[in-house]
């Protein structure tokens, strides 16, 4: 893959892991009560989770090509970066709580979490195919 493919991959897939975000937000705002605090809470949440997932993706495209150990290392480092932002604002929020809690942010947290996070998982199972059809992929047994 050269290097404006791989920058376009990377775009790409930035800008699919917000559409999805801003698709489930839609979604969150849509059901329910609207008030306030829960919009308050779906933009807190949706902040949060966007910051770590992009810096999680960002960080993974990083290590694309390069030496086993430093793939091994960004991917380590991305699961790390997806992750740290959210796990942050549920301990704040568990030890807060206000408005942000009770308008759901926990639970918003959690599911938009996993939304971008099983997006990112199919992201990368399609580049691996089409990695493999190229034929760059790895060949298993």
């Amino acid at each position: 893959m050269s290097r404006t493919e791989s920058r376009t991959a990377t775009l790409a897939g930035a800008g699919l892991l917000a559409a999805v975000l801003a698709v489930a937000a839609g979604i969150a705002l849509a059901i329910g009560d609207t008030g306030p605090a829960q919009r308050q809470a779906v933009g807190f949440a949706a902040v949060v989770v966007m910051s770590g997932s992009l810096g999680g993706w960002l960080t993974a495209r990083w290590g694309r090509g390069r030496s086993p150990g430093i793939a091994a290392a960004t991917a380590t480092a991305a699961t790390l970066v997806r992750l740290t932002p959210p796990l942050a604002a549920l301990a704040w929020l568990a030890s807060t709580g206000g408005p942000l809690a009770a308008g759901g942010a926990r639970e918003f947290l959690v599911i938009f979490y996993l939304v971008l996070l099983a997006t990112d998982v199919f992201l990368h199972i399609m580049e691996g195919a089409g990695a493999a059809r190229r034929g760059r992929g790895t060949d298993a047994n």
